[in-house]
């Protein structure tokens, strides 16, 4: 993936950048700040390490699909309000 950076001269250059380089606050598109003050790696039960390791080995745009179903599952509550899960 190509990300562009701007140099000082005003021009845009590309430098190929690895997912598995990128900082997990970046995968997650989130601040450093919400990364760390969220602590997801807690949620997940497991250790920062471990976390950041899975971060690294999932599929570019899978954190794009995420945020999608959860941006839609925000939307449908708003809309219809909570719904629980009805078992028979």
């Amino acid at each position: 993936m190509k990300a562009p950076c701007e140099t000082s001269h005003g021009r845009l250059q590309f430098s190929l950048r690895s997912h598995d380089h990128k900082q997990a606050w970046a995968i997650l598109k989130i601040s450093r700040k919400r990364y760390c003050t969220a602590r997801p790696w807690k949620t997940a039960g497991m250790s920062r390490e471990q976390f950041e390791q899975i971060l690294a080995v999932l599929p570019e745009g899978a954190v794009d699909v995420i945020h999608l179903e959860a941006d839609a599952e925000r939307l449908i509550a708003a809309a219809f309000g909570e719904v629980e899960d009805q078992k028979a």
